[in-house]
C-alpha cells in the first residue's frame, strides 16, 4: 500500500495508470488490469471457493471488492500475464540490473513463516528458495480467501511454472499439507532436465 502512495506522490498520477503505462501495456499482458470497485471478474474465469471457521459448507468467494489492499492486493491477471511478468523482470527487460540486483537482496523470514516455506527468503517484491539441482526459484506468490497462488522462476528467467487452486480451508493443517506437494512440483518442474 505504501508504495502505491509513494508512487502517487512521485508521479501525481494513481499507482494503477503508473503500472499500465509501464509494465502492462509494454509487457503486452492483456488479462491483467485494476478493477478498481468492480467486484466482477470477465468471463471465463474460475471460481474460488473458501470454508470459514465454524461453517460446514464451501462459500464461493469470486465476487468480491479487491480493492481494499489497494496497491498491495488489486491487480486481477492470469496466468499467463503472470509468467510472461515474472520472466521480463528476471530477464531484465523491465529493469535496470541495479534495480533488480536491490530486488533480488534478500533477507530471512520468520520462522513461522518458513514452516510451509524451507528456506524461503524474501526481497523488495521477490521471495527465493533453493532449488534441489541447485541455484534458486523466484516468485511471488499469494493467497485469499478461496484461493493461492504459487509460481517458481529460475534465475534466467528460462524456466517456470505458475499454479492456480482454489478450496482453502483456514486451518493450517491442511493448507501444510496441501503446501509440500506444491513445493516439490514447483521444484521438478524447475529441475526437469537439469544436470
Amino acid at each position: 500500500m505504501l508504495a502505491g502512495l509513494v508512487i502517487q506522490r512521485v508521479t501525481g498520477r494513481p499507482w494503477a495508470e503508473e503500472v499500465r503505462d509501464r509494465i502492462i501495456e509494454p509487457l503486452n499482458l492483456t488479462g491483467t488490469y485494476a478493477p478498481g470497485d468492480d467486484p466482477f471478474l470477465p468471463e471465463p474465469h474460475a471460481h474460488a471457493y473458501h470454508r470459514f471457521p465454524d461453517s460446514d459448507g464451501w462459500t464461493d468467494t469470486t465476487v468480491r471488492n479487491m480493492s481494499r489492499a489497494d496497491a498491495a492486493h488489486s491487480l486481477v491477471t492470469t496466468q499467463r500475464d503472470l509468467d510472461r511478468f515474472f520472466t521480463a523482470l528476471l530477464t531484465g527487460r523491465l529493469l535496470p540490473p541495479a534495480q533488480l540486483a536491490e530486488m533480488r537482496h534478500v533477507v530471512p523470514v520468520s520462522k513461522d513463516y518458513e514452516i510451509p516455506f524451507p528456506h524461503l527468503r524474501y526481497g523488495l517484491g521477490l521471495m527465493r528458495q533453493p532449488l534441489p539441482c541447485g541455484g534458486y526459484r523466484w516468485g511471488h506468490g499469494g493467497d485469499d480467501d478461496g484461493d493461492f497462488v504459487r509460481n517458481g522462476f529460475t534465475a534466467d528467467g528460462r524456466r517456470s511454472i505458475v499454479i492456480t487452486a482454489s478450496g482453502k480451508v483456514p486451518e493450517n493443517g491442511p493448507l501444510l499439507r496441501a503446501e509440500r506437494p506444491l513445493q516439490r512440483l514447483m521444484d521438478t518442474a524447475l529441475c526437469e532436465g537439469v544436470r
